[in-house]
């Protein structure tokens, strides 16, 4: 039997009821959910997020709760950029004071 209908994505770190909860909440109460993973699990599932375009800020969000070691253990140089990456986004939202929130467009059917 072949790996037919084997999807071709990496599963998610984390259960996806969890995932779901982080996509709906604050992003306090988010925090507040990701400080009680474990660090690895944290680091795998910053990575998995910021791979799909959706859900990139998610991912930027948990980077930054994770260390720069951790990171680059679980993703090599990705991990280690898109630590960086979080880290001059959490840098810059202390500078502004208020936090980038990208906006959601529809696209539109001609």
């Amino acid at each position: 039997m072949t790996n037919r209908y084997q999807p071709n994505e990496a599963p998610c770190p984390a259960p996806l009821e969890l995932l779901a909860r982080l996509l709906r909440v604050s992003d306090e109460q988010a925090a507040e959910t990701i400080g009680s993973l474990p660090e690895r699990q944290r680091a795998e599932l910053a990575v998995f997020c910021y791979g799909r375009a959706h859900m990139r800020d998610l991912g930027l969000q948990i980077a930054a709760l994770c260390s720069e070691a951790m990171m680059t253990r679980t993703a090599g140089q990705i991990g280690n950029a898109v630590f960086h990456q979080a880290r001059q986004i959490r840098t810059a939202t202390k500078a502004v004071g208020e936090p980038y929130r990208r906006t959601v467009t529809l696209a539109r059917c001609a």
